[in-house]
């Protein structure tokens, strides 16, 4: 019997979470540490499921940049205004990172995806 609705075995620890439902499929992303990289939370990663009980993990869908001093902080997934013709999803998450006088600061960012499990930065 399963103790957790979801837990990841590709990552070492995870934390928030959010959630997109698409075309008969929960994605469910959640914020990660990932083993090859300092600190914590520093990734986010996904997985899908059909019926909100059996997922499949596909691990890391974003590291954190190398511009990154703190953590990675959780986001939301949306359609692109123009979804219709580009099929672009969008997705906000933060990180905290040194401002112009190196305070360290959280800043939120977006990154895009077409498939909802790979993402790419927005800079």
């Amino acid at each position: 019997m399963q103790s957790m609705f979801f837990s990841s075995d590709k990552i070492v620890f995870q934390w928030d979470t959010w959630m997109y439902f698409h075309d008969g499929v929960y994605y469910l992303y959640y914020l990660a540490k990932d083993k090859s990289k300092y600190g914590y939370w520093n990734c986010f990663g996904v997985a899908t499921s059909t019926d909100g009980v059996e997922w499949k993990d596909y691990g890391i869908a974003l590291a954190a940049s190398d511009k990154m001093v703190n953590i990675l902080g959780t986001g939301a997934v949306w359609k692109s205004v123009d979804f219709d013709k580009t099929g672009i999803f969008i997705c906000n998450y933060s990180e905290g990172r040194n401002d112009e006088s190196g305070k360290p600061t959280q800043i939120i960012y977006f990154a895009w995806s077409k498939d909802l499990i790979h993402w790419m930065y927005v800079f």
